[in-house]
């Protein structure tokens, strides 16, 4: 008894590791706006289920190769896609950098120092997603009617 009931343990756990090699992947890096595949191993059809920060969706789809367009993928962060009860999470970055915002602070600066400003620049890409590659930022600032 104690080996069938073994052999049958084993059994599961072989099945349910072979159910584990056919995952869900997802072609490679994921930028913003962009497109991108997600493989789901079997053929015929079933439902495509995509959670993220900026989608929320349900769709028929064929096994195989599955497109994901860049409509869907336009918000930087975590996605979730399910096919057939099995998951997969990837990581969608921001796109290239496209826009600059300054915002300046109340200073601690003393106030006898001359031309000191404390700011911050923050960094965004087309979909308003916030990059967070470094990039080399130059400010100039000039006050009306003054040299420089």
């Amino acid at each position: 008894m104690d080996s069938l009931r073994r052999s049958l343990i084993l059994g599961v756990f072989g099945a349910a590791s072979a159910l584990g090699l056919a995952q869900l992947q997802v072609s490679g890096p994921v930028q913003a706006g962009a497109e991108a595949t997600l493989q789901a191993p079997g053929s015929g059809g079933t439902t495509l289920y995509l959670f993220g920060p900026g989608e929320a969706s349900k769709r028929a789809v064929q096994r195989g190769t599955i497109a994901l367009s860049g409509d869907e993928l336009k918000v930087a962060g975590r996605y979730t896609a399910i096919v057939d009860g099995s998951s997969t999470s990837f990581f969608v970055s921001a796109a290239p950098l496209e826009n600059i915002s300054f915002i300046s602070h109340p200073s601690r600066v003393p106030s006898a120092a001359s031309g000191a400003v404390l700011g911050s620049a923050f960094l965004f890409d087309r979909f308003q997603n916030l990059v967070l590659t470094p990039a080399p930022v130059t400010f100039r600032l000039a006050v009306d009617d003054t040299p420089g």
